[in-house]
């Protein structure tokens, strides 16, 4: 997409003055003020309607033309008048610019004299409509001294529906003045959630000549998104949860074996967190604030440094005024440079510099902080860069907010390129892949795994709809247990849970019950989620109480439930005969066994 266009934010003015002697303007001959109204349409056209209000600061001059730059090429339909009626305006188009040279057609003569001119235009670049999100960004107003007053009011259609945010602020504020246009960029959004489907490409090698076990972690479920598994072939032995909450999905590869697996579904993003709590016990909060490679918590200037600024939101800001993007490390694969480095060579930074120092110095200052890595939608590579650009990836921090026990993803990157507010609020274009905590360097997200070259593309993620969030719950159980069960003894059972569906289920009480036998393991126990493909296992301890036709061991799982009838035989001589006789056929042979070895000693 071109250059995106805020009317305001690249708003020049120069007036052409007629004197004695024809001069340019200069600084402080005149006051403007603003009043700008944007009128979205339906498909994202913006009417932009400008009333420019200009005070003669001197009697010996007098402005008779202006000459606006806007800062896109879309421009259209521009025209412009006065109360007199339609004002001359030349047009031309100058690189990603559109100027516009405006005649009045009154002299504004005196001391404190206003002439008031509206320009209107139309411009398709405002909006964007990304999937099921609509999205207004407006530019940080550079302040003119000369520019006295500036209002903005935004008009926008019933079916863009509720507005999400508006960051800076959080409130569904329309209407903005020179104040809040000159702090920051100013970023709207309509809609509830997003929806991206992906289609991924895993290759997997074996170097060995001897079998290995591998694995490649699939978009997980986060605080930020509810991921729908709808194939993974072929399918793996196993799906577990690491301690970061990563889906990692285990394979077997045979002898130099070579096997690419595919992997697609649908992930709803959200962009506020929906767990509300999730605490931490102490050794999860240590690990996730020790140093790792890249992360160097504990230099002594990073812990100098995260002790002056003293809070997680300063060193935020700190990561995003210090560090400088550097747009040409995106050209090809960059190395990763790290927090230390980064601290010494800040105009080397693109997205994995910013998150490793906000890291390092989270993690000096106690604060459990890890990092993501995944898909991150843009439509300007200079306002929303990408570092990974083969397979478009990005990667952004989150941390663990304690007083509201959550995990908040921030992204100083984007802060620092676009302007706009990724700490208080953040976005629906980010998608993880994985979460790295434990380990700065693994798991790896999709993308990095391949085995035809570095130039292959194996992420491909584009917008989805509300019913590709079709949910399938499918949990399958099974019951293992001794065909042959005396009353009075103590056996075990074995029960596999198995998830079938293609989103990861929520934590569950398993509950076991006995007919006609006494179960002597925990009667309910907390079985944690279950990724798609995933699966779990659990012993069942039980007694048989007394002999029984009619003696059942069922376990119980939400809505599932599985029942395995167990047939209780009585503790009688005639039931215990094939086991005396196995008994003395061994103690015999035993015994027969030591009777020639002496035997043949003598010999």
């Amino acid at each position: 997409m071109r250059k995106v266009f805020y009317a305001f934010f690249y708003t020049l003015i120069l007036l052409y003055l007629n004197s004695l002697i024809p001069r340019t303007y200069a600084a402080g001959e005149f006051l403007s003020s603003y009043n700008v109204s944007y009128q979205i349409m339906e498909d994202g056209n913006t009417i932009v309607e400008e009333q420019i209000s200009l005070t003669n600061e001197l009697t010996t001059r007098f402005s008779t033309e202006a000459e606006i730059t806007l800062g896109s090429p879309n421009i259209y339909n521009i025209s412009a008048y006065d109360n007199i009626g339609k004002i001359f305006i030349k047009v031309s188009k100058v690189s990603d610019e559109t100027k516009v040279h405006a005649v009045f057609n009154e002299k504004v003569v005196g001391v404190g004299k206003t002439y008031v001119w509206h320009l209107k235009y139309e411009t398709p670049d405002l909006v964007s409509l990304n999937g099921l999100v609509k999205e207004i960004n407006i530019h940080k107003l550079e302040l003119n001294p000369d520019i006295e007053e500036y209002n903005l009011t935004i008009r926008y259609p019933e079916s863009f529906g509720q507005v999400l945010y508006v960051k800076p602020g959080n409130q569904p504020k329309l209407f903005f003045n020179k104040n809040d246009l000159a702090k920051s960029q100013i970023s709207i959004a309509f809609g509830s959630y997003q929806v991206f489907n992906f289609k991924l490409n895993y290759g997997l090698k074996n170097p060995k000549i001897t079998p290995i076990y591998t694995e490649i972690a699939l978009p997980p479920d986060t605080n930020y998104q509810k991921v729908f598994l709808k194939t993974l072939v072929p399918a793996p032995l196993d799906v577990t949860l690491d301690p970061d909450g990563n889906w990692l999905a285990k394979y077997q590869l045979g002898p130099e074996q070579k096997l690419t697996v595919l992997a697609t579904g649908s992930a709803q993003i959200f962009s506020r967190p929906q767990k509300q709590e999730e605490s931490l016990n102490f050794n999860a909060l240590k690990s996730l604030s020790l140093p790792q490679k890249y992360w160097e918590s504990d230099n002594e200037k990073i812990k100098a440094l995260a002790k002056q600024l003293g809070s997680i939101k300063d060193i935020y800001n700190y990561a995003v005024k210090f560090l400088k993007y550097d747009y040409n490390r995106v050209v090809s694969t960059p190395q990763r440079l790290g927090a230390k480095f980064i601290l010494e060579h800040p105009e080397n930074a693109i997205c994995m510099e910013f998150t490793d120092l906000f890291i390092s110095l989270g993690r000096s200052l106690g604060t459990s902080v890890r990092e993501v890595d995944g898909f991150a939608y843009t439509n300007n590579s200079k306002l929303k860069p990408l570092s990974l650009k083969k397979d478009v990836l990005h990667s952004w921090p989150e941390y663990y907010d304690e007083s509201k026990k959550v995990w908040r993803e921030v992204d100083p990157t984007w802060e620092n390129t676009s302007g706009v507010d990724y700490f208080n609020e953040f976005d629906l274009n980010h998608f993880a892949f994985v979460k790295r905590g434990r380990n700065s360097q693994y798991p790896y997200p999709a993308g990095a795994y391949k085995t035809n070259g570095d130039e292959a593309k194996d992420v491909e993620v584009t917008f989805g709809k509300s019913e590709d969030l079709e949910r399938r719950d499918k949990i399958e159980m099974s019951l293992t247990v001794s065909s042959l069960v005396y009353a009075g003894f103590s056996y075990e059972g074995t029960l596999i849970i198995k998830n079938r569906g293609n989103n990861q289920t929520e934590k569950k009480v398993l509950t076991l019950k006995g007919n006609n036998l006494e179960i002597t393991s925990a009667l309910t126990t907390e079985i944690p989620p279950i990724p798609p493909f995933g699966q779990r296992e659990y012993k069942i301890a039980f007694k048989g109480s007394a002999p029984s036709q009619d003696a059942f061991l069922t376990a119980f799982l939400g809505s599932d439930n599985i029942s395995k009838e167990i047939n209780i035989k009585p503790l009688t001589i005639i039931y215990l005969l094939p086991t005396f006789a196995l008994v003395a056929i061994v103690g015999l042979l035993i015994a027969f066994y030591l009777y020639r070895k002496v035997w043949n000693r003598k010999s």
